[in-house]
C-alpha cells in the first residue's frame, strides 16, 4: 500500500446526518495535487481503492465522501438509497462543496480536480456549474445524456409515493431507471454485469452491505432530477 488513510466526518447540509469521508495520502514525497471523487449510485468511497492506489502512487492526494443514503453516511439500513425528504439532489452537491472546502483548507497550495463517476458524474457536473472557482479541473466518467423517461419517472414516482410512501423501494421504477441494461448479459454474470468487465467487481457488489440495496422512490426522484438538471444547456 502506497498511501495512508484518514477517516473524517462533517455535518451534512441536511442538518441531520454526519457525512463519512476518506482522505488517502501518498506515503512518499510531497503531493502534487488533490483528486476529489464523487462516487456512483449504490456505491461508496471505499470501493475506489484500485483508483486510489494508482493516483497516490502518482503523487496525488485522493479524497471522497459517502453521499447521503450511502455507505458510512447512512444512519441505518433503512436510510440506504434515501437522500432527504426534499431537495436531496441539491444537498449532495452542497455536501461535496463542504468536502472540497476542507481539502482546500488542508492543502491550500495544491490544485483540486473533481472526478465524478456515474451518478457521481451528475453531481460533479452540477457542482462545476455551481462552484466553478473551487476546482482546477473536472473529470467526468461514465456519465449519461438526456433520458426521455426521466419526466415520466418523476410523475410516476409521485403517484406511487402517494400510496406507498417516499421510502418505498419499487422494482418497476428501478427497471425504468436502469433501462434493462443487464438483459444483454448472461444471468450467470451477475446483476451488475453491465457496469464493468471486471467480474470480481460485480461479485463484490453482491456481498458488500453498502452496495446490496435498492433505491427508494425518493432517491430515484432525486436521481431523475440530477439527470435532467445536468443535461440542461
Amino acid at each position: 500500500m502506497s498511501y495512508f488513510t484518514e477517516s473524517i466526518g462533517f455535518p451534512s447540509c441536511d442538518e441531520k446526518n454526519t457525512v463519512h469521508g476518506e482522505i488517502y495520502i501518498p506515503e512518499n514525497g510531497e503531493p502534487r495535487g488533490v483528486i476529489q471523487i464523487t462516487h456512483g449510485m449504490i456505491d461508496h468511497i471505499g470501493r475506489y481503492k484500485n483508483l486510489v492506489a494508482y493516483f497516490t502512487k502518482e503523487g496525488f492526494v485522493v479524497a471522497g465522501a459517502d453521499h447521503l443514503g450511502h455507505g458510512g453516511t447512512a444512519a441505518s439500513r433503512e436510510d440506504f438509497g434515501y437522500f432527504a425528504e426534499r431537495d436531496g439532489y441539491s444537498l449532495v452537491v452542497r455536501d461535496a462543496h463542504t468536502m472540497n472546502a476542507l481539502l482546500h483548507e488542508r492543502y491550500p497550495s495544491l490544485p483540486v480536480v473533481l472526478l465524478g463517476h456515474s451518478m457521481g458524474s451528475f453531481i460533479a457536473r452540477l457542482y462545476a456549474v455551481e462552484y466553478p472557482e473551487s476546482i482546477d479541473g473536472l473529470i467526468i466518467h461514465g456519465t449519461a445524456g438526456k433520458n426521455p423517461a426521466a419526466p415520466f419517472g418523476i410523475l410516476l414516482w409521485k403517484i406511487i409515493a402517494l400510496f406507498r410512501g417516499k421510502r418505498y423501494r419499487s422494482s418497476f421504477i428501478a427497471s425504468l431507471a436502469n433501462g434493462g441494461y443487464n438483459k444483454h448479459f448472461d444471468p450467470s454474470e451477475g446483476e451488475g454485469a453491465w457496469l464493468t468487465r471486471d467480474g470480481s467487481q460485480v461479485s463484490d457488489r453482491a456481498t458488500d452491505p453498502y452496495t446490496s440495496f435498492g433505491f427508494t422512490l425518493s432517491g430515484y426522484n432525486d436521481l431523475f432530477k440530477m439527470l435532467s438538471l445536468c443535461n440542461k444547456k
